[in-house]
């Protein structure tokens, strides 16, 4: 399940209530169904996915639910999934504001762009391993200096031997 940022109500924010029910309502009776309902829902899970692929590079996902950038990213492209879910352009508004988040996501993903109020959960920045070399040894013949390495100890199960 894709971690998402908004709701339906900061969507209608920006398209308004008519706006969505226009984009979900395919039978046209100006009734929402629970079938129609589900069309917001997933404009947003989908949304949410496309922002997770770029954003996993640099943050822990779960660490930015609360974040106001992410809330509204996930609210505009969500819009833009729905406006053109049956095959129509979007609003041009829309349009030029995700076109903005998705170069931003673009960056973000390689590190060139950070999430406002947001510090980035890795670290990314270069570090430099001194050697010793210790012919002797059998397993391991090549030993890390810690003391004159730079950088960050390594993450996960990675490990200096």
């Amino acid at each position: 399940m894709a971690t998402t940022y908004c709701t339906r109500a900061n969507i209608e924010s920006i398209m308004s209530l008519q706006g969505v029910l226009a984009c979900i309502d395919d039978d046209q009776d100006g009734v929402e169904s629970v079938a129609e309902s589900a069309y917001v829902t997933d404009a947003i899970t989908r949304a949410a996915v496309e922002m997770n692929g770029k954003l996993r590079q640099q943050y822990t996902l779960s660490e930015l639910s609360a974040n106001d950038w992410c809330k509204w990213c996930n609210a505009y492209l969500a819009a833009w999934y729905l406006g053109a879910r049956r095959n129509n352009p979007p609003a041009p508004s829309v349009i030029s504001v995700v076109d903005m988040y998705r170069e931003q996501l673009e960056l973000a993903s390689w590190g060139r762009f950070q999430l406002p109020e947001q510090a980035p959960s890795f670290e990314h920045i270069p570090a430099v391993s001194n050697f010793a070399p210790e012919l002797g040894k059998v397993s391991n013949p090549i030993r890390v200096i810690t003391e004159e390495s730079t950088g960050a100890v390594p993450g996960g199960n990675r490990k200096r031997n």
